[in-house]
């Protein structure tokens, strides 16, 4: 998988709000699959992305492009399991 970016960290918050947008190239005859990945960083070190995973969410690229409004809420999972929280994704064109 390629990592196409990540958002600003937020400390001490059990709702953030992220505000960094990420680029994605949409191609509407491939199926685009993408992964989010939440991540509980205690400490920065850099750009290293290592911490306690809060779960990760996964859906095609066209769900998030297609869904009403481009928002699409997901369920977070961990090891294939639901997980505590969500996620809100908004796609612009």
């Amino acid at each position: 998988p390629k990592l196409a970016g990540h958002t600003e960290c937020i400390q001490n918050n059990l709702n953030p709000k992220f505000t960094t947008a990420l680029i994605v190239d949409y191609f509407f005859e491939e199926v685009q699959n993408v992964v989010f990945q939440v991540i509980d960083v205690d400490k920065a070190k850099g750009n290293s992305l290592s911490g306690d995973s809060l779960g990760q969410f996964e859906c095609a690229l066209a769900n998030i492009i297609t869904a009403p409004g481009g928002t699409l809420t997901g369920k977070l999972k961990k090891n294939g399991k639901n997980y505590k929280g969500s996620i809100t994704i908004r796609s612009e064109e």
